[in-house]
Parts: C-alpha cells; sequence; structure tokens
C-alpha cells in the first residue's frame, strides 16, 4: 500500500491509527483534506463523517472526491453512516467506538 490520507478533526484519532500504515498523512479539516487530495499521490483516503461544527456531514465530501480520482475509501463514524458511505463506495465503514479506551485505560 501506498500513502494514506487520515482526514479528522481530532489529531489523536490520527496518532491512534496512523502507526499502521506506514506513509500517513494528516488533514484537520475538510479544506485540509481537499487540498492533500488535490496535490498528493494517495492511494487510500480514511475520513471521518464529521468534521468539525461547520462540518457535520464533512466527511462524504472527502469521500466522495477520494471516489473521483479512483482511491481505495474508508469512512469513520460514531454512529451509522453505512447507507451514505456505500453509496460513494467507501469499501469498510470504521466504527470509533473500537478507538474509544474505557476508563480504566482499556479498548
Amino acid at each position: 500500500m501506498g500513502r494514506t490520507l487520515i482526514v479528522d478533526d481530532m489529531k489523536d484519532v490520527y496518532d491512534e491509527i496512523s502507526g499502521y500504515f506506514k506513509n500517513s498523512t494528516y488533514a484537520g479539516s475538510v479544506e485540509e483534506g481537499l487540498k492533500e487530495l488535490a496535490s498528493g499521490n494517495y492511494d487510500l483516503v480514511i475520513s471521518d463523517y464529521h468534521l468539525g461544527e461547520n462540518s457535520p456531514r464533512g466527511g462524504l465530501e472527502i469521500i466522495r472526491a477520494a471516489k473521483d480520482k479512483g482511491l481505495i475509501r474508508i469512512l469513520m463514524s460514531t454512529e451509522n453512516h453505512e447507507k451514505e458511505a456505500k453509496e460513494l463506495g467507501a469499501i469498510f465503514i470504521f466504527k470509533k467506538k473500537m478507538l474509544i479506551k474505557n476508563q480504566d485505560g482499556r479498548k
């Protein structure tokens, strides 16, 4: 796998999952993600659905742009947006609750 773009308005989510990818880049907003997509050479795009209060559905914009470039797409969300993700050809819907630690520090 080549380069991976991870788009999430919470940097700690990037910090948590970036270690699974050799060559990853972080974008913290829709604007940053779209800019990276336009200028970068990515193979995989992972985007959160909710990208801040100003972009509650911004992840769909990222996934749509990645689809237009023919990239592999993964959508992350704490909620169920499976239908929307599938319509845009996301290959996987990652449930962010898998990243949330319990009070005792375990996932």
